[in-house]
């Protein structure tokens, strides 16, 4: 399997379903349409070079509460994720993190953020984000995140 940027008429969507209609329309249109400015689509690809795998990321802003008040700080957001069904319970959901972590901690556009997100919707995906050391948001319910110094540190940068 291959980590790369999704590009429009060399990576192939057919035959992706993650068992999800949404994440899957999510895809489908992001491959035909692009993505908005800020944000980048990944993928994991198979030797066909078809996508097998998929993770969303785009800059944003959150509350951080701080000693001395609340500030606003510019975080990553692990946004839309998928794996073909086939390919569930095999890792590759896991290794699609990572592999976003490491890209988005080195990217030159995510330079400024100094926190990582991810709003998982199943308990599959809260295990992850908690065993990547992702823990509760404070200010925004439902949402997991874990600082860049932390992320670093983790991957030993």
């Amino acid at each position: 399997m291959r980590f790369a940027e999704y590009i429009r008429g060399v990576h192939s969507l057919a035959e992706f379903d993650c068992g999800n209609a949404a994440m899957n329309d999510f895809l489908q249109q992001a491959g035909t349409h692009g993505v908005p400015d800020g944000e980048h689509l990944w993928v994991s690809l198979d030797d066909s070079r078809a996508v097998v795998g998929f993770i969303s990321t785009q800059i944003c802003e959150v509350e951080l509460m701080q000693r001395a008040g609340v500030s606003v700080i510019p975080a990553v957001n692990l946004a839309a994720m998928g794996v073909t069904s086939t390919l569930h319970r095999s890792g590759l959901g896991g290794n699609l993190f990572a592999r976003a972590l490491v890209t988005c901690v080195s990217h030159p556009a995510y330079s400024e953020c100094e926190a990582f997100l991810c709003l998982p919707k199943h308990i599959g995906t809260i295990r992850m984000c908690e065993n990547f050391g992702f823990v509760p948001f404070p200010t925004k319910p439902g949402y997991f995140w874990l600082s860049r110094h932390a992320v670093e540190r983790m991957l030993r940068l």
